[in-house]
């Protein structure tokens, strides 16, 4: 009986600690690693939106996003490369959507080095200051992949939410570069064991439905 008792406790404090695992308390940092890179999709290389690659699912917004005019390059570095990206990220709707909420979300966008040679790009949240930098302006797959992060960020990170930006980052650079898309699944399972420090699941597919976006 104490051995069950003790066992029931056990499981109650991991379940504890999982739900403050998956809140975003102090800083948080997402970072998208070459390891994924794949086929980039290059700004300088931008088709026709919605021509190529998975379409893109969108619902309603619960919150009013896709309802109005945006402007892409706010609060956005002034390099050439990186707003010719966001211009072609906002042609997008899965794209326009999460650029639209990372602009509600205050989160600055530059070129830089986001944390040393293995990274792509990285979203820092530190209190109410947010950004992300990319390695490369003109890498939308990275940006797109940033974006789902700052456009989410009541939800924390997680080895699932990682694989879910790899894959919309994926779609999104596709449709807007013409190239051909990823493999889904290959993208995701190729994404976790980059990420192994980080909790296996949060509530990213909640936080990506109030923008009307279908993980």
């Amino acid at each position: 009986m104490m051995m069950q008792l003790m066992q029931l406790m056990l499981q109650m404090m991991q379940m504890v600690m999982s739900l403050l695992g998956g809140q975003n308390r102090g800083p948080q940092f997402s970072r998208a690693l070459p390891g994924d890179a794949g086929n980039a999709g290059n700004a300088g290389n931008v088709g026709n939106a919605g021509n190529a690659g998975r379409s893109a699912a969108l619902a309603p917004s619960p919150i009013g996003l896709g309802t109005g005019p945006i402007n892409p390059t706010a609060n956005a570095e002034n390099d050439p490369q990186l707003q010719q990206s966001l211009q072609a990220i906002a042609q997008d709707p899965e794209g326009r959507r999460l650029l639209e909420m990372a602009q509600r979300n205050g989160v600055r966008i530059s070129t830089g080095n986001p944390g040393g040679p293995n990274v792509l790009g990285v979203f820092i949240q530190r209190g109410n200051d947010r950004q992300i930098i990319v390695r490369d302006g003109s890498n939308i797959k990275t940006i797109v992949h940033e974006l789902v992060h700052a456009a989410t960020i009541e939800d924390g990170n997680s080895q699932h939410e990682e694989g879910i930006a790899n894959i919309i980052g994926d779609r999104v650079a596709a449709r807007v570069t013409g190239r051909q898309a990823g493999n889904p699944n290959q993208i995701y399972n190729r994404t976790l064991p980059l990420y192994q420090d980080l909790q296996r699941f949060n509530g990213i597919e909640q936080s990506l439905g109030r923008l009307g976006i279908v993980a």
